[in-house]
């Protein structure tokens, strides 16, 4: 599937392709968990071996066995967020969601931006299109 433009600010959605995505949502999920939990004065997670290889070994299974419903979300080549669902019959769960700003997005682009992701991220570009109703 090719990559579809999703807004004006150039966020694009795609699927994984496969093992050059796992380090990279990995990384991702470190970036969006600890900015979160920076903002809430908590302790930041550390990138252990265990932590990396349990995401790892999470995102390969995902893969293997969901691939429709493993999607990364780009913005001028940026990957900014991702989505991992497990979809069957009469059953879909959201497994993971993370986002994080571009880092070239700035000012009023930046609350823009911020709009379309919350609806972004709500749902809808990491549904299977299985799982899809109608």
């Amino acid at each position: 599937m090719m990559s579809q433009p999703h807004d004006a600010l150039g966020l694009k959605h795609r699927r994984a392709s496969g093992v050059d995505d796992f380090a990279s949502t990995y990384e991702l999920f470190l970036t969006a968990a600890n900015g979160l939990r920076a903002r809430g004065h908590r302790d930041l997670l550390d990138d252990t071996v265990a932590r990396r290889a349990r995401a790892l070994a999470f995102r390969a299974h995902a893969f293997s066995h969901d691939a429709d419903g493993f999607w990364l979300a780009e913005h001028d080549g940026e990957r900014v967020g991702f989505g991992i669902a497990t979809a069957r019959q009469g059953f879909w769960h959201l497994n993971a969601c993370m986002s994080c700003r571009p880092s070239r997005v700035k000012g009023s682009a930046a609350s823009s931006f911020d709009a379309v992701w919350r609806t972004v991220a709500g749902g809808a570009w990491c549904r299977p299109s299985s799982a899809r109703p109608g």
